[in-house]
């Protein structure tokens, strides 16, 4: 009697617990077989242990190395190229930047020789199919003169975009069937400069690249990748002086050789 009211009390706590769980949206609120099935599962199965110490597969180390130095390769393929291309995108805007255009050389030469732009524009544009855009210049005063041998002895500033103009002096010797003296005005043109302290050098004349238009002589020097294209004009410009070198220095030299 005491049993059979003790399994009916339990089968109606049941049936309350399945009714409130049923009003909840829930289909088995006690789900103890499936529970008991999978702990007896685990107990028959037991997941497998690692051992940290023990000696890992070769096949499985080298395939780990493979694919760790495929990762890291690809990163550094990513990195590489995103700076390459950023460094790409920069450098053309730069050189624009810092370099002069065709028209602002000729208002300057035109500026300081006191000529017409027309004229000067004939001997600019002769230059830059030549060399291309500077990135400097040199605006002074020269003299010279020779009878077979010479010398040549100036001094000028140095022009930069967006850097304070610093003062300069060249010199060089000359050779060449030239008789005549030479006060000129001169604008030297550079190419490729670095570091302003780059300037300090000697330059060699680059032979028989001298010529003359519109009353402007022009030639080229050249000390590794930095070229000078000096122009002249003023009374005897002289052919000879492009086969000798220019030497360009901080201080004031007397001596031209």
């Amino acid at each position: 009697m005491w049993r059979r009211s003790r399994c009916g009390r339990i089968a109606r706590c049941h049936a309350t617990l399945r009714h409130r769980a049923a009003n909840l949206g829930l289909n088995n609120p006690l789900p103890t077989h499936s529970l008991t099935a999978k702990v007896q599962s685990n107990r028959s199965h037991p997941r497998p242990t690692l051992d940290k110490d023990a000696p890992m597969n070769p096949d499985d180390q080298n395939a780990l190395t493979r694919r760790h130095a495929v990762r890291l390769l690809g990163t550094a393929a990513t990195v590489t190229a995103a700076g390459v291309s950023s460094l790409a995108a920069a450098m053309p805007a730069l050189a624009a930047e810092d370099t002069y255009s065709q028209g602002e050389v000729t208002g300057i030469v035109a500026d300081f020789f006191g000529m017409t732009t027309a004229a000067v524009a004939q001997v600019v544009e002769r230059v830059f199919k030549d060399q291309g855009r500077p990135n400097a210049y040199i605006k002074g005063e020269e003299a010279s003169a020779a009878i077979i041998v010479g010398g040549t002895l100036g001094k000028g500033a140095l022009y930069r975009k967006r850097r304070q103009p610093f003062q300069v002096y060249w010199q060089g010797p000359s050779l060449g069937f030239d008789l005549g003296g030479n006060a000129s005005k001169v604008v030297c043109l550079v190419y490729r400069l670095g570091a302003d302290s780059e300037i300090f050098q000697e330059f060699a004349g680059v032979g028989g690249s001298y010529y003359f238009i519109a009353g402007i002589g022009v030639n080229y020097h050249q000390e590794g990748r930095i070229k000078l294209a000096p122009m002249r004009t003023g009374l005897g410009v002289r052919a000879g002086v492009n086969v000798g070198t220019m030497s360009i220095t901080r201080d004031r030299s007397w001596n031209p050789f």
